[in-house]
């Protein structure tokens, strides 16, 4: 799903609730002269250099994703966490094992406490990763869960079909504040290696971030840019962007308002979207082609229809 926040696993894995403010994780960027990002709306023009300092993945100088506020992170309980079990069993998905605060920040997820508890507890460092992978293939909505050593990468299969690769990040048996700088780390490099293959991030001030690959952003960017530079109002708006799957259902209009709110239109995004077609050869949407709902609910109401035409010809 486009609008999907980017924090499903790999993001989540690395958000740990935890403080950075002095500490430097790597100072040294590396260019991007792909993809496209957004910060509360407002367009970063390129070429994209990503940093990760003082507990913050940075942009061009600009935060596009804090971790934390103070250092060091405060140690957590040695008690093996438990997911609550009425959470556990109406997940479908990573997000819905999202922890959120009273502001609807997202501050944590379920099973990233319980394999930053892997990662602190562990017997060795092969032990840190098998034991991660066992916990993933258990939860109720993963069918399956591989290691592809060769790349680093965790290889899962949801029981809905979606297949996701992230990085395994816990290479080695680590203290808590040692796991914390090699996670923020490890973010900004994926966010590097998925920009350079034309990843477009919209990133929020209140730490979620949301992000499709180059053929949704082909599909999408043009009307994207297009309703949030209309007249329309940001209700109006942010329902035609739920409707096209890039904000997804499960965030309200004050989580994601930013993107409305902060939104300009530039030279440089105007043509740069505008080659999109020409680079992908994929024909952009149009308003028309918009569904009456969002994916998830149209999802929703197919399932329902499903149960009720089962239940009439019992």
């Amino acid at each position: 799903m486009i609008g999907r926040a980017f924090g499903s696993l790999f993001a989540l894995l690395a958000f740990a609730c935890l403080a950075v403010g002095g500490q430097t994780t790597n100072g040294v960027g590396e260019c991007s002269s792909s993809g496209f990002v957004f910060i509360d709306g407002r367009y970063v023009e390129l070429p994209y250099f990503v940093t990760a300092s003082n507990g913050s993945v940075y942009i061009n100088g600009s935060i596009a994703r804090r971790f934390a506020t103070e250092w060091p992170p405060k140690v957590e309980s040695p008690e093996k966490p438990k997911i609550p079990k009425d959470i556990l069993s109406r997940a479908k998905s990573f997000d819905d094992l999202v922890i959120t605060n009273a502001n609807g920040e997202t501050v944590d997820a379920w099973h990233c406490r319980m394999i930053r508890w892997i990662g602190q507890n562990a017997k060795d460092d092969d032990n840190v990763v098998e034991n991660a992978r066992s916990f993933i293939a258990n939860l109720p909505f993963v069918k399956e869960a591989k290691i592809d050593r060769l790349k680093g990468e965790f290889v899962i299969t949801l029981k809905s079909g979606t297949v996701t690769r992230y990085g395994t990040m816990m290479q080695r048996k680590a203290s808590p504040v040692q796991w914390v700088e090699r996670a923020i780390e490890d973010y900004a490099s994926f966010m590097r290696n998925t920009l350079a293959n034309g990843r477009t991030y919209l990133c929020f001030s209140n730490g979620m971030t949301l992000s499709f690959g180059e053929p949704e952003s082909a599909e999408n960017l043009a009307l994207m840019c297009e309703i949030l530079a209309s007249t329309q109002t940001s209700a109006s708006k942010l329902n035609i962007l739920r409707r096209m799957g890039i904000l997804p259902d499960g965030y309200d209009n004050s989580t994601v308002m930013g993107l409305v709110n902060g939104f300009r239109m530039s030279d440089e995004l105007t043509n740069r979207v505008y080659r999109l077609k020409d680079k992908t050869g994929i024909q952009p949407r149009t308003i028309d082609s918009i569904p009456d709902f969002s994916p998830a609910e149209t999802e929703r109401r197919a399932i329902d229809a499903a149960i009720q035409k089962k239940a009439i010809h019992q």
